[in-house]
């Protein structure tokens, strides 16, 4: 079902942008379709998400800061760090 719904999206890409959306449409396919099959691999039991979970609510507490910086001074403090 998820495969399937991964499909349609990449037939409406094709369908609403012609040739155009082929290789948006293809990587969109690749993208989803790993991210899935990753996802079902290393998250098996329900600790295996709540640990996914805790790690990825870390990360996103540690990059809020940076966010906020860049919302309030509409500089991209990060793209700059590291470019």
């Amino acid at each position: 079902l998820v495969f399937l719904g991964i499909a349609w999206r990449s037939l409406a890409v094709l369908v609403n942008n012609g040739a155009d959306g082929a290789v948006f449409s293809i990587a969109l396919m690749i993208d989803l379709g790993l991210g899935y099959a990753v996802g079902r691999a290393f998250i098996r039991k329900a600790s295996d998400f709540r640990f996914f979970f805790r790690c990825f609510l870390l990360l996103l507490l540690a990059f809020l800061p940076f966010a906020v910086l860049e919302f309030v001074t509409l500089q991209r403090i990060l793209l700059d760090i590291f470019s």
